[in-house]
């Protein structure tokens, strides 16, 4: 009996993988130029390019304040700047919002009460993404200042499968994903192995032109990017509690603030399938001998009916009102401001023995002076805060509209960056400002693996629902990619 359990499981395990792969393949061949995409991949974009340059900037300005400033220094005044900064940015957008679209979306925004989640619970989503975020950064900017600048795109890797974990455990939605998958426990152990590679070098290196990476630095960083996982999911939690309504509209009636798309598959008079983007597919599905429904549209209509039953699993991309743009306005604007408040609270932190740079709370305050003092006295203090506020300007948004769709999906792009800058560092060294570390060879392979991971993680993540569906999705699949 215990034989036949193992070999069932076993079976399922490679059917799973094999179906997220084949399903994968399926959305490479099927996807078409449009609107939609090109948003997808300009969000994508602006985390990866957003992150490679908050990364770089906010490392050289730390090494100039360490070795310029003579009156006291404290990182935690460095992310108060960056906070005051992103609130005159997020600022401006919403006066642009309102010359645009008025005022109304946004009190809606945060005083409707027929949405799933009540004014109050809202709003405590918003502070718990200024909080959460402001923990995350705080412990970031101390460990930066002792932990090389690789070691620091290296460990962004592992935010993924810690978002996964938050999701799993806050998204009830979110457990019925399937985890008995060789390509999720693939990426894990790849994951796993490309930290290890491309980090333990720089641990125990003997060669004296070179430095070793602090161990207890390097945890308080991976400690940042734990919590960072739970910013993600925190911000699905606000779009779920802000976008799904609480009751459903009557029939041919257009609901007043609908920012999911409702828009299941239909029948039309013709007789063709119709989908959710709204776009009449081919008629000559009979002549294919598939019941009148060609390949695509089999995977296409049971994973609609799915996502008929739990709207959370249907979103749309770009395609954004004013009110789903208000939801997001208000999220970035209030998040930063709090973001911004528990910052200025973690000021105290500094006096911490071991920690921070102040011997005790009345120096901690004096230091958190002298930095605003430093930086705000010339353009050249100050230039590197600029491109840093650029950098996490890119990211809040990228991620704001990729947590909407799934929290692990922001991280995942972030689990891409992580490399990316890596490889940023490997090709120009003089960029890490902690200096030679590790052997080249070993964190090449690392971020190799990184990518590898990375990879296998995007194909499991898209495939949830679609892929696991009945025998005539599985069957479809495996016609669709030239298998039987």
């Amino acid at each position: 009996m215990m034989d036949r359990n193992e070999n069932s499981g076993c079976k399922a395990l490679w059917s799973n993988t094999r179906l997220e792969w084949c399903y994968w393949c399926h959305l490479i061949r099927s996807s078409k130029c449009s609107f939609a995409l090109f948003f997808a991949v300009l969000c994508v974009l602006a985390i990866i390019v957003g992150n490679t340059i908050l990364l770089l900037s906010v490392n050289f300005w730390l090494d100039l304040m360490v070795k310029e400033s003579t009156e006291g220094f404290t990182p935690i005044a460095v992310q108060v700047i960056v906070c005051l900064f992103l609130v005159l940015c997020f600022g401006v957008l919403i006066i642009v919002y309102i010359a645009v679209y008025g005022i109304k979306p946004l009190v809606r925004a945060l005083c409707d009460t027929n949405r799933a989640g009540s004014p109050l619970y809202r709003m405590l989503l918003i502070f718990s993404s200024g909080a959460t975020n402001g923990l995350s950064s705080a412990l970031a900017i101390y460990a930066m200042t002792y932990t090389p600048e690789f070691m620091q795109a290296v460990l962004l890797s592992v935010i993924p499968f810690f978002a996964q974990i938050w999701t799993y455990a806050l998204v009830r939605e979110e457990r019925d994903r399937c985890y008995s998958s060789m390509t999720l426990i693939g990426s894990l152990v790849l994951c796993i192995a490309g930290v290890l590679l491309a980090s333990l070098s720089s641990f125990f290196t003997t060669d004296m032109s070179t430095k070793k990476a602090p161990w207890g630095w390097a945890f308080v960083y991976f400690l940042s990017c734990i919590v960072f996982g739970l910013w993600c999911v925190v911000q699905r939690l606000y779009f779920d509690a802000i976008m799904i309504k609480g009751t459903k509209p009557q029939e041919g009636e257009r609901e007043l603030h609908q920012p999911l798309s409702h828009q299941h598959p239909e029948i039309t008079n013709s007789g063709r399938y119709e989908g959710r983007d709204g776009q009449r597919l081919p008629a000559e599905a009979a002549a294919a001998g598939v019941d009148g429904v060609t390949q695509s549209n089999e995977i296409e209509e049971v994973a609609s009916s799915e996502n008929a039953e739990n709207p959370m699993l249907n979103r749309e991309w770009a395609k954004q009102d004013e009110n789903d743009l208000a939801a997001k306005a208000l999220v970035l604007f209030l998040g930063i401001i709090f973001q911004a408040m528990v910052s200025f609270a973690f000021v105290p932190i500094d006096a911490i023995p071991g920690f921070g740079n102040s011997k005790d709370m009345k120096e901690s305050w004096k230091n958190f002076s002298a930095t605003f003092d430093f930086v705000f006295a010339s353009w050249f203090n100050l230039r590197f805060g600029l491109l840093h506020t650029l950098g996490f300007l890119m990211s809040f948004i990228g991620c704001a509209y990729l947590n909407e769709r799934s929290p692990p999906l922001a991280s995942v792009v972030l689990q891409l960056a992580g490399p990316i800058t890596s490889l940023v560092l490997i090709i120009i060294p003089e960029w890490d400002v902690f200096g030679e570390h590790g052997i080249l060879s070993h964190k090449a392979s690392g971020v190799i693996f990184l990518i590898i991971a990375g990879w296998a993680y995007h194909v499991w993540e898209v495939a949830y629902p679609n892929a696991y569906k009945s025998s005539t999705t599985t069957a479809a699949v495996m016609r669709g990619t030239g298998n039987v």
